[in-house]
């Protein structure tokens, strides 16, 4: 019997490249993370599945919820979830509305809103200074080097 149409035999067959899990990952993978996470923090997992998806999280001990809608729920949750404060031992984290009107606030008055959440990442801010700093000198530089237009 000859080769079915449509597919090459197996010698001319393109060689496929078959990706492996990403490196650096730790060495917590998901479900194990899921576990530490449900271990720590039930409580607040279990509230903000009620408050954002109105889901009972007890689902999961009684088989309507698989760990992989877990798993997808957890990871979606906004930053303003008590999940996110727990984790990141924070009182309560910031929404994208309540940044935007952080921001609205120091447009307006020139300040910045005394309780905008301040970056933790210190070297995060000074590297983000530095690189604005480089960049503000280097156009600078270019505007020096522009040849003046004629008026």
């Amino acid at each position: 019997m000859g080769d079915v149409q449509g597919q090459a035999p197996d010698d001319r067959r393109p060689e496929r490249h078959v990706r492996g899990a990403p490196e650096g990952r730790g060495p917590r993978g998901k479900l194990t993370a899921l576990a530490g996470l449900l271990r720590d923090h039930y409580d607040a997992v279990e509230a903000d599945f009620q408050r954002f998806y109105g889901v009972d999280l007890g689902g999961l001990w009684r088989g309507e919820l698989s760990l992989r809608r877990v798993s997808a729920l957890v990871t979606n949750l906004p930053p303003e979830s008590a999940t996110w404060a727990a984790e990141n031992g924070e009182a309560l984290g910031a929404s994208r509305a309540d940044v935007l009107l952080a921001d609205i606030f120091q447009a307006v008055t020139g300040q910045p809103h005394p309780l905008r959440p301040q970056p933790k990442d210190r070297a995060a801010v000074e590297r983000h200074e530095s690189t604005a700093a480089r960049l503000r000198a280097q156009r600078a530089r270019v505007a020096a080097q522009r040849p003046k237009e004629a008026s």
